[in-house]
This record gives structure tokens, C-alpha cells and sequence, in this order.
């Protein structure tokens, strides 16, 4: 472990530990350590050519081993940059601190030189360059207090350098103080360094002998210390114990296993979907933010017995919590009270404005997603483009772009997979808008079946006129449009005090309050009395149920035909929102709909004019339809009513009321 603090490396992504040294035998001794740590794992000793001198390299890509010494504490990425934090556990006996300090020295000192002043003279001392002074200082003052307590006379001495620091951990070079440290330090993983440092001590002529100490390391002890932190032993972390499964004498039930909240401590824990958690471990999670400890206390994955109980074990974390909005209905009220307070809650946007910026991220992220793939070719600007547009398309909202990136990079992977097997070079448009077709979220496949099953039935028609009967246009999911009959009746009341307005087809809360504004519209504008009529709404065909209020004006149309007796057009489809004045509101997913109602063979299409700059349709959709974007119920009558005299009477009596109004 002392030595990765010198010239070893673990890279950021935990792909691959090395080490690396001028001398070929201590890189050997390193590999040879690991091997009596792990038994056989994979890895490679070769001379490396990137350095400026001959040095040579040993490289593993063993999981196993990168992710023990990232347990016990080894800086993880280019050291020049990252912060070396000391690794408390190593003080758990002087024997393992020196033997810490025996690797790093091993790996990163330099050995003085005898003169005839009786001092040694050059460097003694280690050396470690840092961009920052705060990632490296820290690290070395807690070495140097540790190595005074065992007479080890030291200092520290901070040099600038250009953008640099240099940072040197220098010993004094006196006889006494040179002894002191080879007796207590054996330099045992590099003997170039050692015997070079005893053979200077030879020439000052006396009879020195190194005598150790009896709390020093020994081989036999470094095993033992290194063994019991193997995969089949117990697990020292940040001087944790963090998992104690003994050996094949011990109990399963008394074994220690932490969990996440030990293993992030000082660290970060992210919990998706925080409402999943039950109300008594949100509690838990609450009390170990507080105290910043908590006992561990479980049962190996593999025991039915009892549960073992630890002290409380230090866990001072970040917590990042993920969910949806229902999410917030679940979480313990203490718990989110303290997120409020110490912390931030942030709502994250499904859509960013479409920026000239924006759209060269998404360009990036185009050529992320095909690197990231590996297989796929890359992407022609007509492809992009396309694939912009149809992130306008997803956004739902004018001079929006969608931020469901995981969609976004299906479509490409889509596109990619079709170009590879047509043998292109780069992914083109036309391979785009196949993908578009191919890569489908259930609920777009669903909208086509539905359709495809409905022209069979005639559960909606096309042509021709009839009374009470719309066509009206919904969403399912967020991503798929569907043509939504709706046929409206008039009946005497069978009440004797007033009329009812009845709905069906599993209508949910907001779908409900729109028929009742509805019926106010119907009151207010017909100017027929209706509490001696019973009216009957029936959307066909909604197992699913129903919600929203788009289908306010396509409700309205209903009634209005049916009280009126003035046929709809079947050629026309209708999607909008309705106030109790008469106004048409814009609603949502208005692309999806026209896309739907173009699916289905219509052909004019009734939308709020509020959402006319929504509309994104494809190449292949454009100039298929008709659409009409409308402010008020008049207008929407006199596109889907046909011609005859009743409707001229009608539409001449709702402009009175508006006149009056």
C-alpha cells in the first residue's frame, strides 16, 4: 500500500493498478507480494518505454486485488491531481505504520551519501511533486508526527515551482538519525536501495549494528497483517472493520458485513427511487446523518441464524436521494425536513430551450453514444439533424429539446445497428427515419395496434357524417398518439327534479370535472334548457381509462351535435382544452395526436392555436393533413359541423351570446 503512494497507480475508472520502478527486481518483489497476498491472478512485468529513463512497469487488471488496495486507502487516479488522504488504519500497530512507511520510502526515497564531516550529505528524504498544496501536505505532516514519536528526527520543506509545489519529507543527516531509520525502516521492498544505504553506514568505520526493535515487522507479519485483508478474510477500511468473514470455523451469524452507509463514509451514497426504502430504514438513514455513526447489524446473506450487533461505526456521508415526484408522498417527513434544511432539492427539467448551444451538445452526445457503442459508424449531418428534430419533437414544447437522453440514444443505436447491416460507412438520414419507425416505445406500439384493430372494427370512422359521434385524439405514455371516439346522446331525465350528465369509460378525476365545465358551456351557449334531459358521453374503447381534459372540445362538439341534431364531419379529428367562456386552451402531446389522427386516414385535424408552434412533424406526416388552429368553441363547430341550416342558426346564436357576453 506504502509503495501505490509512491510510483504505483490505480487509474480513475478502477480498470488497472501498476507500479513502476528503475529497478527490474523491486517491480518482481512487488508482483511477487501480490501473488502470495491473491494466489494466481492475471498481470504483466514489461519495460516501460513512456518514461523519460529505463524504468520498468507491472500492470494488473485483477479486480479483486485493484478493489482491495481501493478498500484500504490507495489514491485513485494521477497523483499530481488528486488528494492523498493518510489511511487512519495503518496505526492500528507501529508495526504496520513502519511497514507503510518501508513501501512508500522504498518506492519514492532517496538514500544519502557519506562524508569525511561525519554527516551524510545529498538527499535523504522523500520527494512528491502536487498541483495543489492542500491534496499532499496534510498527507505528509501526519508522517511526519508519526515518525518523531519513534525518534525519526524529520521536517518538511514546500518548494514552488512554476504551477507546481514540491513537497519534501527530509530526515536529518545525522549518523545516529540515518541508523535510527534503516533500523526501524529495513527498506525491504527495494534491496538496491538497502544495501546501497548500508554500505554507505559502512564507511564511517565503526561496528554499527542495526538492531530492531521487537515491535517491528517482520515477514512472517507481513503476511499475517496483508492475509487478513484478503477476499476470504476480514476487511480493513479507512480503519474500519468492515467485513469480518473469519474463517471456516466461524458462525455464519457472527460474521460482520457493512452496508452501504459504512462503505460510503466519507464518501457519497446515492439511493434511487428513496420511497422504495420502508419508513423504519428512512428513520435508520436519518439517525446515521445525524450522528454521523450507526452500528452495523444484519446477517451474512448466507446465515438463517441470529444477528450480530456491532458499536456504532463511523458513516459521516453525502446522501443523494433520486425519485420521481410521487417519491416525495413516501418519504419519512423528518427525513426530507432535514434535506430541506441542510441540503437542496432540486427538480430536474425533461427539456433545455433549443440554443445553438443545446443543439451542439446534442451533436456531442451523438458522438458519445456511437463511441460509446463501439460498433456502430458515426453520424452524417443529415442524420444529426434529423435526430435534432426529433428532439424538438419529443419536447412537446415549442423552442424546447427533449432531455430523455436514454430515448434519444436508443434512436441512435437504432439507426447505427440499421446502417451497419446495410454495410453503410456513416449513418445517413434515410437510416434515421427507418430507426424512427423500428425503434418504438411500447406505447407507440401499442397506439398502432390500437389503431390497426379499430379500423378493423370501425370503432371509429373516417368518412361521411353522424350525429353525437367525434373523433377525438388522446396520449398514451409520453410518446404515442391514439384516435379516441366519443358519442354523445339525449334522453328525457329519469329524475323528476333535473337532469344528469352521465360518462362513462372509466373516467378519472380531471377527465370528470372537464364534462361537468362542459355541460356549463352547453347551457350557456345552446341557451336550451337541459334539466329535463339526461345526457350520455361514451368514450369507446378505454379500458385503460382516461384522463386529462384535452377532450374538452371534442365533448363539447358531441353534445352540442346531439342536442342540436346536426351531423359531425367523420373526416375530422379534435383535440383541445375547454374554459366555461368558450375559450380553447392548449394542451399537450399535440405532435403525437395530429401523427395519430394522419395514421388513422383523416383528414383535418382541430388543434388550440396556442399549440400551433408545437406542431413537429416528419418529412414522411407533413402536408397529409389539414390542420385548423382554433381560439374559441364557435370556431370548432363550424369546421366539424356539416353544412345545413341548423348549423347557421346555431353559430348565429353563439355570436349573439358573444356579443351579449
Amino acid at each position: 500500500l506504502g509503495a501505490l503512494f509512491g510510483d504505483g497507480c490505480i487509474d480513475r475508472n478502477l480498470n488497472t493498478l501498476s507500479f513502476t520502478s528503475s529497478e527490474k527486481e523491486m517491480v518482481e518483489r512487488f508482483a511477487e507480494i501480490i501473488r502470495r497476498i491473491f494466489g494466481e491472478v492475471s498481470y504483466e512485468i514489461k519495460e516501460n518505454k513512456d518514461a523519460k529513463g529505463k524504468s520498468y512497469l507491472f500492470r494488473t487488471w485483477d479486480r479483486s486485488v485493484i478493489r482491495f488496495f481501493v478498500a484500504l486507502g490507495a489514491p485513485v487516479g494521477k497523483k499530481t491531481r488528486i488528494k492523498f488522504r493518510f489511511p487512519e488504519w495503518v496505526l492500528i500497530k507501529p508495526s504496520v505504520f513502519l511497514a507503510f512507511i518501508d513501501g512508500l520510502f522504498s518506492s519514492d526515497g532517496c538514500i544519502p551519501r557519506w562524508s569525511h564531516s561525519r554527516r551524510f550529505n545529498g538527499s535523504f528524504e522523500i520527494v512528491q511533486i502536487t498541483y495543489d498544496l492542500d491534496n499532499k501536505l496534510e498527507f505528509f505532516e501526519t508522517i511526519s508526527k508519526y515518525l518523531k514519536k519513534f525518534g525519526i528526527r524529520n521536517r518538511i520543506r514546500v518548494e514552488r515551482n512554476n504551477d507546481r509545489w514540491k513537497i519534501r519529507l527530509m530526515f536529518e543527516n545525522s549518523l545516529d538519525n540515518a541508523v535510527r531509520f534503516l533500523s526501524l525502516i529495513p527498506i525491504s521492498l527495494s534491496d538496491y536501495k538497502r544495501s546501497k544505504f548500508l554500505s554507505e553506514i559502512a564507511c564511517v568505520g565503526e561496528d554499527i549494528k542495526l538492531e530492531t526493535p521487537d515491535f517491528i515487522v517482520t515477514e512472517e507479519d507481513v503476511n499475517v497483517t496483508y492475509n487478513v485483508t484478503t477476499e476470504t478474510g476480514n476487511l480493513l477500511a479507512n480503519g474500519l472493520l468492515v467485513k469480518n468473514s473469519g474463517g471456516l470455523e466461524t458462525p455464519a451469524h457472527e460474521r460482520v458485513e457493512a452496508g452501504a452507509i459504512h462503505r460510503a463514509h466519507k464518501g457519497v451514497l446515492y439511493i434511487d427511487e428513496i420511497n422504495t426504502l420502508t419508513i423504519e430504514s428512512q428513520q435508520k438513514l436519518l439517525t446515521a446523518m445525524q450522528e454521523k455513526k450507526f452500528p452495523i447489524t444484519g446477517q451474512s446473506e448466507r446465515s438463517s441464524g441470529a444477528m450480530v450487533r456491532t458499536e456504532p461505526v463511523p458513516c459521516d456521508f453525502i446522501l443523494v436521494a433520486a425519485g420521481n415526484m410521487d417519491a416525495l408522498m413516501g418519504m419519512h417527513p423528518a427525513l426530507r425536513s432535514r434535506i430541506e434544511g441542510y441540503g437542496y432539492e432540486v427538480y430536474m427539467n425533461d427539456t433545455m430551450p433549443d440554443t445553438p448551444e443545446n443543439r451542439r451538445k446534442l451533436v456531442r452526445f451523438v458522438a458519445q453514444e456511437v463511441v460509446k457503442d463501439g460498433k456502430i459508424p458515426h453520424f452524417s449531418r443529415e442524420a444529426v439533424a434529423e435526430i435534432i428534430r426529433e428532439a424538438r419533437r419529443r419536447a412537446g414544447r415549442r423552442g424546447h429539446l427533449t432531455l430523455r437522453l436514454r430515448e434519444l440514444g436508443g434512436l441512435v443505436r437504432a439507426a447505427g445497428d440499421i446502417a451497419k447491416s446495410e454495410g453503410a460507412d456513416v449513418v445517413r438520414l434515410e437510416h434515421v427515419l427507418k430507426a424512427k419507425k423500428i425503434a418504438k416505445t411500447i406505447e407507440e406500439q401499442y397506439a398502432d395496434e390500437y389503431i390497426e384493430r379499430r379500423k378493423d372494427y370501425k370503432l371509429f370512422k373516417t368518412e361521411g357524417a353522424e350525429i353525437g359521434r367525434v373523433n377525438g385524439l388522446a396520449v398514451i405514455g409520453s410518446s404515442a398518439g391514439i384516435v379516441l371516439p366519443i358519442i354523445a346522446e339525449v334522453t328525457p331525465a329519469i329524475s323528476k327534479e333535473e337532469g344528469r350528465v352521465i360518462a362513462t369509460g372509466r373516467l378519472q378525476e380531471i377527465a370528470r370535472e372537464a364534462v361537468m365545465n362542459v355541460s356549463a358551456v352547453i347551457k350557456k351557449f345552446t341557451g336550451k334548457d337541459i334539466s329535463n334531459m339526461d345526457v350520455h358521453i361514451q368514450f369507446i374503447g378505454t379500458y385503460e381509462g382516461v384522463e386529462g381534459d384535452s377532450a374538452s372540445i371534442s365533448i363539447a362538439t358531441a353534445v352540442i351535435s346531439a342536442i342540436e341534431g346536426i351531423p359531425v364531419d367523420q373526416s375530422v379529428a379534435m383535440t383541445g382544452s375547454l374554459s366555461v367562456k368558450g375559450d380553447v386552451l392548449p394542451v399537450g402531446g399535440v405532435t403525437q395526436k395530429i401523427e395519430a389522427a394522419i395514421q388513422a386516414g383523416l383528414k383535418k385535424v382541430i388543434i388550440p392555436k396556442d399549440n400551433l408552434d408545437d406542431v413537429l412533424l416528419d418529412a414522411e406526416h407533413k402536408d397529409r393533413i389539414e390542420i385548423i388552429p382554433v381560439s374559441r368553441i364557435e370556431e370548432v363547430l363550424e369546421h366539424a359541423l356539416v353544412e345545413c341550416e341548423k348549423k347557421k342558426e346555431l353559430l348565429e346564436k353563439f355570436k349573439q351570446i358573444a356579443v351579449l357576453a
